[in-house]
């Protein structure tokens, strides 16, 4: 089979494929009390996505957690945005 006919495999995973194409998550804390309740912003490259609350004594895991509910609406909110829906 010529070269050009042969499937080329992009990457074996999301993590992998983001880092060819050069894209970086960020979860950066921009305030509130750094023993209680923060507020934070999930970016993707340069593009802020949407931004969340936190209670940093509940842990890293819990902090990942509420950021993907909050990209998560984040999108249903931009969808329903464009179909003209108020949500």
């Amino acid at each position: 089979m010529p070269d050009f006919q042969k499937p080329q495999r992009i990457a074996a995973n999301a993590s992998e494929l983001m880092r060819r194409l050069g894209v970086c998550i960020v979860i950066r804390n921009i305030g509130g009390d750094p023993l209680g309740i923060c507020e934070y912003e999930v970016r993707i490259n340069e593009k802020r996505i949407t931004t969340f609350r936190h209670s940093r004594p509940e842990g890293l895991s819990k902090c990942l957690s509420e950021a993907s509910r909050a990209v998560a609406r984040q999108g249903w909110l931009d969808a329903a945005k464009v179909m003209g829906i108020d949500a």
